[in-house]
This record gives structure tokens, sequence and C-alpha cells, in this order.
């Protein structure tokens, strides 16, 4: 992490007045415990081992939703601790993950059931909090193994010399330029999972304050619902925007969805007020799960089974087809 990254944390701690005492585990979430108790099923909520509903769209996973533990739930083996240069394993970015959590869970319960306001130190956590569940999961992962795999194919298509080393020293992104070394090129080091790790830890270390910053500045408000029919998945962290294609978390128009619980979702970026509190009907509770759907995650999760989830976004989807197609024919 950058270095007032470091001390932002540490400032939030003294703030909120929270000692924070972690483990390191083998086991790492990319989506706290803490908040997928929030979607546990009502029976387990309040035991020692909080299950919720769980779904996979991965095809290689069992097709019937299934009653897991929130301590199983969006995982992998040292997740954040790659291997470092003197053969440990590096738990610097998942005790800073853990540091996070540990102030976030603290003021999570007023936040998903109280009306605290998102101001001063509270919304610079929460935001930090957020910027590292979107930089942090499998998904994330995936794009940095792609990002990295594409670079090299890019830099392996200039000429090479003798040794078979492409000949670049340096290349330009979004006017600064970068120094390029190449002399160990060809060491299969580079297509390691360990090094595929140490890259994906990279991105979240020099992007979290940043992509916090930004969310920061947005407007931030609540939808409530009278009914408990949110889920939430393994890539909670929605992004929609209506205005342009592709975007990112930085274009205009872009807007942030995050389920806090089954009867409310924060949402930043959007056309409210800033710290307002919207009831909402159902149908946009439905629009919600039918963008953690299609949000390019491999779990959903719910407080219920997830055969009721699916079939009422696919319900919400045919009703949405039936009034456009009502609208171009009139």
């Amino acid at each position: 992490m950058v270095a007032d990254g470091n001390l932002w944390f540490i400032h939030l701690a003294y703030l909120c007045g929270f000692t924070i005492e972690m483990d390191l585990p083998k086991k790492q979430h990319w989506v706290p415990r803490f908040y997928l108790k929030q979607f546990a099923i009502p029976a387990t909520k309040d035991s020692k081992i909080p299950k919720v509903w769980t779904f996979s769209k991965n095809h290689r996973d069992p097709k019937e939703p299934a009653l897991i533990s929130i301590t199983d739930a969006a995982s992998s083996r040292y997740m954040y601790s790659p291997i470092n240069k003197q053969g440990h394993r590096d738990f610097s970015t998942e005790q800073k993950l853990a540091d996070i959590e540990g102030i976030v869970s603290k003021i999570w319960p007023d936040i998903c059931h109280g009306s605290m306001a998102f101001s001063g130190s509270v919304r610079k956590i929460v935001s930090l909090f957020l910027a590292t569940t979107m930089l942090r999961d499998q998904k994330s992962f995936n794009l940095a193994k792609y990002t990295h795999n594409k670079m090299r194919s890019i830099i392996d298509s200039f000429p090479k010399n003798d040794l078979g080393i492409p000949q670049i020293n340096k290349f330009v992104y979004k006017g600064k330029e970068y120094s390029l070394d190449l002399s160990d090129w060809q060491n299969p080091k580079y297509n390691s999972d360990n090094y595929f790790r140490q890259f994906f830890v990279d991105t979240i270390n020099e992007n979290a304050i940043h992509f916090a910053k930004i969310l920061l500045d947005r407007t931030w408000s609540i939808w409530t619902f009278s009914n408990s029919i949110l889920a939430t998945s393994d890539a909670p962290f929605i992004m929609c925007n209506t205005i342009k294609e592709p975007y990112g978390i930085e274009t205009k128009g872009t807007v942030v969805f995050f389920p806090l619980t089954p009867y409310r979702a924060l949402e930043i970026g959007g056309k409210g007020k800033d710290n307002a509190y919207y009831p909402m009907p159902d149908m946009y509770a439905h629009l919600i799960n039918y963008l953690l759907w299609t949000n390019d995650c491999r779990f959903l999760y719910s407080h219920r089974n997830t055969d009721e989830v699916l079939l009422e976004i696919h319900n919400f989807v045919e009703a949405r087809k039936k009034e456009l197609s009502t609208s171009n024919t009139d």
C-alpha cells in the first residue's frame, strides 16, 4: 500500500478507538464473514456457524442450491499471501485487509440496521472497505491474471535479440512513461501461480486508496425495502452505467450498488440526496439481485433458498421484456 494508505489505516483505527488483533489464516476470504452474516438464514444467524444458501453459475460446480457455512464461502488458500524472495509467505496485504475489516465490523451493525451518517472517518473507512472489496475478489484476481498475460503477449510481439529478449525498454501509459527491465524475460516464474498472486496483491495495494477517494466524492444513499428480498454474492460490489459503454468506476454516470442486508442496499453516485434513506418498491430489489447475478459472480448467497431468488430474477427480466415489447409496439 502507498505510504499515505498505511497512515490512513492507523489514523482511522485511532479515531475510532479500536485495537486490532487478527490472526493470519491460510483460508483467506475475499468477502468478509461479518458481511455475509447479514445474509445468513434466520435460524443460524446468531449461532456460532451462520449458514447461507448458495448456488453457483460455474458449470463445474453442483447445480443444486446448497447450505454452507459462511466460513467456507468466498475463500481461497493464501489468496493475498504470495511467497516472497526469502521463501516465506508475505501476510502484509492480508493484515491490511484484516485491519480494515476489524474497524468496519464494529460499525457495520449500525450501518445495516441503524441510521448512521456516512461522514468523516466513517465515510473514509467504508470507502476503503468498498474499494478493497471491489479489488480483492476472485473475478479481480482472474482479471489481474488476464491483464498480466495480455501485457506479456504484447511485449512478446516485439522483435527479439539473439537471447530471445524483446527489444523494448519503456512504454507510455496515460501519458506517463515507464521503464522495462526484461533481462530475465524467459524466467518461468513469470508464468507461475505465485507470480500472478503477487501481481494481484500489487494491484490491490496500488489502487485501493485511489478508488476509495473516488467513492468519497460521490453521493451516498440507502435504499430500504419492506420485504427481505435482497441476496448477495462473491462479487457484491456492483457497477452499472446506462450512459457509456465500456465504463469503469471513474466513468461519468457510473452508479455503485452494494447490498447491505436483505432489506437494505447502498447506492453511490445516484441522483438522490447524500445520506438519505429511500423506501423503494420490491421491483428495485429484484433489479439489484439481477445485477448481482450478471456481475461476473460465481456464487450467489442468500438467507433463503436461491431457487426462489433465481425465479424472481427470471420473472423480473421477463416482465421488463414484456414492458419493452409493449412500449415498442405503441
